[in-house]
């Protein structure tokens, strides 16, 4: 099997977005499984084991995942990007 990822390792802003996104969905009683029902009511899909891997730091966030994320639990983007 190969070991090797794809593309750009996660960096510095990825890691803080993960961080902040299980922060806030934890402090608002929202698991996984709601928060991936709530996106897919925004019409994204993204599962539960996805979004645990974003949080893990195994699977990188784009804007698009960024803003859905926002909206989906009610704060701002710029919310789940600052320390």
């Amino acid at each position: 099997m190969d070991d090797r990822k794809r593309g750009n390792p996660a960096g510095h802003t990825n890691e803080l977005v993960a961080a902040n996104l299980r922060k806030v969905r934890q402090n608002t009683g929202v698991d996984l499984r709601e928060l991936s029902a709530r996106i897919k009511a925004t019409g994204r899909v993204i599962s539960p084991s996805a979004l645990s891997k974003i949080e893990n730091g195994d699977r990188r966030v784009d804007v698009d995942d960024l803003t859905v994320f926002a909206y989906a639990l009610e704060t701002t983007p710029a919310a789940l990007l600052t320390p």
